[in-house]
Parts: C-alpha cells; sequence; structure tokens
C-alpha cells in the first residue's frame, strides 16, 4: 500500500464525515455514528503525515481534531440522549488521541462528559474499567483505591485474559519506575503480536490498519501519561518514533473552518 495515496483518499473521508459534526442539525444517533468513523480516520491520517511527511504537526493536529469530535458528541449525548449507545466510557479512542496529542486539558474536558457508570449492553466492561483508568490516570494525585476496584472489575471480568492495562496501571499505584518499565514493553509485545495477526489475515489493504501498525498511539498515550507523573522514558521506542512525541509548535483555533487540504497539515 502506498501512503501518500492512502493520505489523499482519507483527507477526502475525513472531510465528508467531519461535515456531520459541525451541523447542529445532525441528531445525536446520526452524530454518534459520524465521529465513530471519523475519528480513526482521523488518527491514521496523522499516523501517515508523520511517516511519509515527518509531519509532526499534521499528526498531532489530526488527534486533536479526533478528540475534539469525540468530545462535541459526548457533550451532546448528555445534555440531549444519554442513552445513545455511543455514549461510554469505554469508547476511548477518542481519549488515547487527546493524551497522546500531549492535550490534557482536552482529555478532561472529555472525562468530565463521559458517563461514570458502566452502560451494560453498550459497552463490555474491561473497555469501560480502562476508559475510566485512563480518565483518572490524568489526574496526578488519582485516588488509589478508586483505581484499584477498577482493575480487581477489570481483572475479573477477564479472568484470565491478559490486558496489559492492568500491570500499566499497577506501576502507577505502586510509582515503580522498574515496573512501568516492563508493564510498558509488554504492551508493545502484545501489540506487535496483534500486528502479526491481522498481517497473516490480510487486513493491511486498510488504510487504518496499516497505519496503526506502524504507529501505536495507544502507548504514546502511556507514555505523556508516565511523564506526568513523572516516571522517566526513552527518547524512542519501538511504534513510537519520538517525532510523534514532539511538543505541538503552533495553536488548533478551535473555530477553525478547514478546507479538505488542512486535514494534510
Amino acid at each position: 500500500m502506498k501512503l501518500d495515496d492512502a493520505a489523499t483518499a482519507l483527507a477526502i473521508d475525513v472531510a465528508f464525515w467531519i461535515e456531520g459534526v459541525a451541523d447542529p442539525d445532525y441528531s445525536v444517533v446520526d452524530l454518534g455514528k459520524c465521529v465513530y468513523e471519523l475519528c480513526p480516520k482521523l488518527r491514521a491520517l496523522g499516523i501517515i503525515l508523520l511517516l511519509t511527511e515527518g509531519n509532526t504537526e499534521a499528526f498531532l493536529h489530526n488527534l486533536i481534531r479526533s478528540g475534539r469530535a469525540w468530545r462535541t458528541y459526548l457533550v451532546r449525548a448528555a445534555a440531549e440522549q444519554p442513552d445513545e449507545h455511543h455514549y461510554c466510557s469505554g469508547r476511548y479512542f477518542a481519549l488515547l488521541d487527546a493524551i497522546a496529542a500531549g492535550e490534557f486539558g482536552l482529555a478532561s474536558e472529555i472525562f468530565l462528559a463521559s458517563p461514570a457508570e458502566l452502560r451494560n449492553g453498550h459497552e463490555y466492561e474491561d473497555d469501560w474499567c480502562y476508559g475510566r483508568i485512563l480518565q483518572w490516570l490524568l489526574n496526578t494525585e488519582f485516588d488509589a483505591p478508586t483505581l484499584v476496584s477498577l482493575l480487581e472489575r477489570m481483572e475479573a471480568y477477564l479472568e484470565s485474559t491478559f490486558h496489559p492495562a492492568i500491570d500499566l496501571t499497577r506501576s502507577f499505584i505502586d510509582r515503580e519506575q522498574s515496573d512501568f518499565d516492563a508493564a510498558f514493553q509488554r504492551l508493545l509485545d502484545h501489540r506487535q503480536m496483534e500486528i502479526a495477526d491481522k498481517i497473516k489475515f490480510g487486513q493491511l489493504l486498510d488504510p487504518i490498519v496499516e497505519a496503526n501498525r506502524r504507529v501505536n498511539v495507544e502507548a504514546l498515550a502511556w507514555l505523556r501519561l508516565a511523564e506526568l507523573h513523572g516516571f522517566t522514558t526513552q527518547p524512542e521506542y519501538e511504534l513510537c518514533p519520538s517525532l510523534a512525541r514532539l511538543p505541538r509548535e503552533t495553536p488548533l483555533p478551535e473555530d477553525s473552518d478547514p478546507q479538505m487540504s488542512d486535514w494534510l497539515r
């Protein structure tokens, strides 16, 4: 797959879906479907521009756009239709985007707009626990018993199934650098195994899958959280290029009215 061609196709797709986010006449249900489609495309587009052009700003801006689109949906769903299917803390993909971009203010707004309770029938309990863990870790003075309780629920639901967030979260609770280092490596190893499975089943024709196998936004988000909490991190990791971790240099106005070409920068 040629990533340059994929970027142009994704930009056209993003320009189509983004119209729904800005349309006040969209129902909450339609907005939820729209944003659920849009956010992964924005993430993938940002990754591709990072890889093909070394464009950190485009990468960060598209992650921020993803977070803002999800926040827009959450705010409307909370106010107008809190029983809407996608209104869940377990849909944490855009929260990861905001954290990976270093936008902790935006991530906190997503936290505040998200439902606090598990929504049975709309999300899995392990996803809900993970989303809530990420939300609580936005605060350096987090409530440890709350995180422990979430971990216990997550482990009980998963039984013996491995989830990298469990050991990562424990390392934050214990504030142990060596535990974080080991848990973070397990996260990378686990995601690499998932990539190998996708390659085996021929999913790499999908530009979103192709982008996410090269740069892992979830891992980048954990590195941002680690630095927020005082852990030491390395300049570069597998799936986490140093270019993706640079600070944003140019602002992205909230009220901008981008054209299709703007998604490419």
